[in-house]
């Protein structure tokens, strides 16, 4: 920490406000005041390290370091865990959120990620690397897989004995320690160099689906409570991909709606909307017959030798119109308004001798009776 930071930690583990767990309203606060504390820069000094208890002040004016240890352990019926830090320091500290997935997409996109994070896996697994590389190099079917899986393993091992005793490392062996990280992390941005930043989009897919698998791992392992953790994931896991769920209920939905409902018979157009759909079929064929004559794909010769009047399907081509006046005049005469006109006085002729007939009948058939 820096000169002149104060740091209160307040950790609090218990039942909730329901009085849920054993004790009731048995609350443990801790009050943690760090002041002036400072990192040593180098680990060749003896570092003396204050344990601190609950409830207990502790206050330095000198440099000094300070280790607490969490001995409550939460159970499930301790559903609430809090730790609150105040952080009070004349630097600049600042705890920045990424706004949305625009973000993050340019975050993993960047250059500078795309080095640190290429010369960070390399500095932390180069054993893991090399063994990968030689592996590129072995015949198939061969006795030598079951060293290089022995390898993987030993590769793991030595990484984590290496975490465990880093700052042993460190103090005695800096100069090598120094040297590795220095070799390594040129080689690690020479090899990124060459490749570049990621492109391709399968390969982008696969970095962002490691960058939120290793956030959800932070996630459960920053959780003390794993049944907690595990809701949290699931409920994450669930907002991200909540559209696919949700179009598979939408059609599962259509699929079953549709299998029970009864079919609707279809209506019948009227007079009046056949007569229009018929005229706007008729000109959209229209149109779409001179489009065909006009391109490339028509054969004028052939076509010509198979009509009668060259002339008026020129003319039609050109934007006239399809029907002389004749035929129009005697369309109108047998499905227009004349023809209409003139269907209903020959129904009413028809009617009114009927009528006369329906009359003369009762007068012949009593002149029958009478004689």
């Amino acid at each position: 920490m820096a000169g002149g930071m104060k740091v209160a930690v307040s950790p609090a583990v218990g039942p909730g406000p329901w009085g849920w767990g054993v004790g009731g309203g048995r609350t443990v606060r801790l009050l943690l005041i760090l002041s002036g504390c400072l990192v040593y820069g180098t680990a060749e000094i003896d570092v003396n390290v204050v344990m601190l208890q609950e409830s207990q002040v502790c206050e330095k004016r000198a440099s000094q370091q300070f280790c607490y240890t969490n001995v409550l352990i939460p159970k499930w019926h301790d559903i609430w865990t809090r730790i609150q830090i105040r952080v009070n320091s004349s630097k600049l500290i600042r705890v920045t959120q990424v706004e949305n997935e625009d973000k993050l997409k340019e975050l993993e996109q960047s250059q500078i990620f795309y080095y640190s994070t290429g010369m960070s896996v390399g500095i932390v697994a180069s054993l893991l690397i090399i063994i990968f590389i030689l592996s590129k190099f072995m015949p198939k079917k061969s006795p030598i897989y079951v060293i290089l899986v022995g390898g993987w393993s030993f590769s793991l091992y030595l990484i984590q004995l290496v975490f465990k005793n880093l700052q042993e490392i460190w103090r005695c062996y800096w100069q090598y320690l120094l040297s590795y990280v220095l070799t390594v992390g040129f080689m690690s941005f020479a090899v990124c160099y060459k490749y570049g930043p990621l492109e391709n989009e399968r390969s982008i897919n696969l970095l962002t689906w490691t960058l939120q698998l290793m956030g959800l791992c932070f996630m459960y392992s920053g959780i003390q409570i794993p049944h907690i953790a595990l809701a949290i994931i699931i409920i994450a896991l669930c907002t991200k991909n909540l559209e696919y769920p949700i179009q598979w209920l939408y059609i599962t939905y259509r699929k079953v709606y549709k299998a029970t409902e009864k079919p609707v018979p279809p209506r019948l157009l009227t007079e009046e909307e056949y007569r229009i759909q018929g005229e706007v079929e008729t000109r959209k064929a229209l149109e779409e017959l001179r489009e065909f004559c006009n391109s490339p794909d028509c054969s004028a010769w052939k076509t010509v030798s198979r009509i009668q009047s060259p002339k008026r399907f020129a003319d039609f081509v050109e934007g006239s119109s399809h029907l002389t006046p004749n035929e129009v005049s005697v369309h109108e005469q047998e499905y227009g308004l004349g023809s209409i006109i003139a269907q209903d006085e020959i129904y009413e002729e028809a009617s009114s001798e009927e009528e006369d007939s329906y009359s003369r009948c009762p007068a012949i058939t009593q002149n029958n009776f009478l004689t």
